[in-house]
């Protein structure tokens, strides 16, 4: 957070426009921070000021404030904190100076665990209910940990876990040795952000831990026998262990420097800080909520994009190969609707029901067909990062707060959804842009003026995994596709339909 005074206008939020820019924020080998005045303030309403940006916790914000102002609620905190620490120094830190909460140095009064008290003591019930999202529902998790169970329920009435990633997610592998779809939305490539991540604890958290597997039977990577016979030797042909990922994750086999342009080939990972993540899993996986507290888990589903594992090839023996074919991989991403686009179900879901747990899932798919004009605001649609600006979170949300009825909605379900009718699925390998339109003129693919992802059509989504292009659509779209090429070379498009 780097303040700067615009005409009358306090920016509120820093807006790297480079590479150099970015890797401010990144944290050297031995886990310092690479500038030691990084700070934190509160959450981020707006993902960015300069441009019309979507709204990230804008409403949810909105909400609150008015469950307080009309007395439904005697007061409510924003915890922000530095994303890029172990669980452990998040907690340990958060010290105040005016505004402005630093987390790169330990404190007796840590923030998070000190606001949890005083806001426990003003309350009408003398405790609080916690509402997390992502990674923000692994912190949660380690403080009430660390409180202990006597203390959390003395404290704490009610969890709201949303879409947490509690046992990972296969989008953390994609992250953190490619630096797939980690990008925010500045001017800061995939290689920045795999860079800033290589040393960063917490994003080792997200991913898939040990239990993960016993609950998944996807593998979260393949690897082609006639192609890669080298990697299928040492990983073997598909990734569905931890031991085997913490193989594949920390091997040094042709991998290339966490500074490199190169994101098609994979970084090699700290085993350091891989083990501490798999520690950290071996307690939080096991976490249930103490007697007197009442956990509510809220999955996304719906999104076709949502990553559950990555195949790997050579391009040597490759058909999708350009006008020159090299020796090089191919990345070819597996995807789920059981997701939110980052987040597996599976994962959101986690502890039992047996535990007293109450699971939810939103259909975000539906969702953002029925709220086309509010999903074209911004450069993506309804999914994990903007889960907390859908009306049906919102009020499930308000109504556990205030021990309201929880009143049925279209979009919430208390059992798993079923996925029904044919989708298709758009695939070009090419150096060509790949573009959807329909009738009226709404645009799926990545504009031309703002280089960002438009989905503005509805039941229709857009992704990019290595120099391949994917978009997703109902399979009663009516549209047209528009491919304009930027580089010489030949190319194949691929239609496929599947349930």
């Amino acid at each position: 957070y780097r303040p700067q005074v615009v005409g009358e206008t306090e920016k509120r939020l820093w807006e790297p426009n480079s590479d150099d820019d970015a890797l401010q924020l990144a944290l050297k080998a031995d886990g310092s921070s690479v500038r030691s005045d990084i700070y934190t303030r509160d959450i981020l309403d707006e993902a960015y000021i300069s441009e019309v940006g979507p709204n990230i916790y804008k409403s949810f914000i909105e909400r609150m404030n008015t469950l307080k102002s009309t007395n439904k609620i005697n007061d409510w905190e924003s915890a922000a904190y530095d994303w890029r620490l172990s669980l452990d120094q998040i907690l340990a830190s958060g010290t105040e100076m005016g505004q402005n909460i630093s987390y790169l140095t330990a404190t007796d009064t840590p923030y998070i665990v000190q606001e949890l008290r005083r806001l426990a003591a003003a309350s009408r019930t003398g405790k609080v209910t916690v509402v997390a999202h992502s990674n923000g529902g692994l912190v949660a998790k380690a403080m009430m940990e660390k409180l202990g169970t006597t203390t959390t329920s003395a404290l704490i009435d009610k969890v709201i876990l949303i879409a947490v990633p509690q046992v990972g997610t296969p989008a953390a592998i994609a992250g953190l040795l490619h630096g797939y779809d980690q990008n925010i939305p500045f001017k800061v490539s995939e290689s920045a952000m795999r860079q800033i991540g290589n040393n960063a604890p917490a994003i080792y958290n997200l991913l898939p831990s040990s239990d993960y597997f016993t609950y998944v039977d996807d593998p979260v990577a393949t690897f082609d026998p006639a192609t890669l016979p080298d990697w299928v030797s040492r990983y073997g042909s598909t990734i569905h262990s931890k031991e085997r990922l913490h193989t594949f994750l920390t091997s040094a086999y042709e991998r290339v420097a966490s500074s490199s342009t190169d994101t098609i080939n994979p970084v090699q990972l700290h085993d350091t800080l891989l083990t501490q993540a798999e520690s950290i899993h071996a307690s939080l996986d096991a976490w249930t909520p103490p007697i007197g507290v009442q956990l509510i888990q809220i999955a996304g589903w719906g999104i076709p994009t949502t990553l559950k594992g990555i195949e790997y090839a050579s391009t040597s023996r490759s058909i999708f190969c350009f006008a020159v074919c090299e020796d090089g991989l191919a990345l070819t991403p597996s995807t789920t609707i059981d997701g939110d686009g980052t987040v597996v179900v599976p994962s959101a879901l986690w502890t039992s029901t047996t535990t007293g747990a109450v699971n939810y899932w939103v259909d975000l798919n539906e969702y953002n067909r029925d709220h086309p004009i509010l999903s074209a605001l911004g450069p993506t649609k309804f999914k994990h990062a903007r889960i907390l600006e859908t009306d049906p979170v919102l009020s499930l949300i308000a109504n556990t707060v205030t021990d309201s009825l929880v009143m049925p909605d279209q979009y919430i379900f208390t059992q798993e959804p079923t996925g029904d009718g044919n989708r298709l699925r758009y695939t070009l390998h090419s150096p060509l842009t790949l573009n959807l339109y329909d009738d009226q003129g709404r645009h799926t693919g990545v504009s031309t003026t703002t280089n960002k992802i438009e989905e503005q059509v509805p039941g229709t989504y857009y992704m990019q995994f290595d120099e391949v292009k994917y978009i997703f659509t109902d399979a009663s779209t009516t549209a047209n596709i528009v491919m304009t090429g930027y580089a010489p070379g030949s190319f194949t498009f691929n239609v496929d339909q599947y349930n």
